[in-house]
This record gives structure tokens, C-alpha cells and sequence, in this order.
């Protein structure tokens, strides 16, 4: 791949985002694997606690919705980098 750009499917990482975002599959493609870890520890605790507490934990899933959202307008306009600070731009 050119330098600078990221050999990652930013189709792929699209579709990651929009099916598994909730657990950071995302991140964890492009090679970021605290932020991943991050969201998918969010992720379960709000499922985890939604389901013992049989109480939906909207404060949890809010943040991490956004950060989803966010990351997936970074993926579609192609700013979205992997973890070389490579663009994944390739479709």
C-alpha cells in the first residue's frame, strides 16, 4: 500500500462499526486494541447491568453511541487512521 495509507477494508471497518461498534470490533481491526478493549468493556458492563439490575443503563450506551457515531463519520469521509497513523481509505 501507498505510504500513508492503510492496507485495512474501510468497508469492512464500516460494517464492523455498524454491526459490532457496541463492542469496538472497529478499533480492534484497525489495530487499536485500548480503545477497543475500552468500548468493549463499556459495552458489557451496560448489558451486563441492564440485565442483573433489570434497569436499562442509558448513561453508558449514550457516550459510547456518540463515540461510535463519530467514529463511523471519521470511517465513511476516510480520516478514520489505523494504529501506524495510516488512513484506512481503501473500499
Amino acid at each position: 500500500m501507498a505510504k500513508g495509507f492503510s492496507g485495512k477494508s474501510r468497508r469492512l471497518a464500516v460494517l464492523y462499526c455498524i454491526f459490532l461498534g457496541i463492542f469496538g470490533a472497529h478499533r480492534f481491526y484497525i489495530g487499536k486494541m485500548g480503545t477497543g478493549l475500552l468500548m468493549l468493556f463499556i459495552g458489557f458492563m451496560g448489558i451486563i447491568l441492564s440485565i442483573i439490575l433489570k434497569m436499562f443503563y442509558w448513561y453508558l450506551f449514550l457516550p459510547l453511541g456518540i463515540w461510535i457515531l463519530i467514529d463511523l463519520i471519521l470511517l465513511l469521509l476516510g480520516k478514520m487512521k489505523d494504529i501506524d497513523g495510516n488512513l484506512v481509505w481503501k473500499w
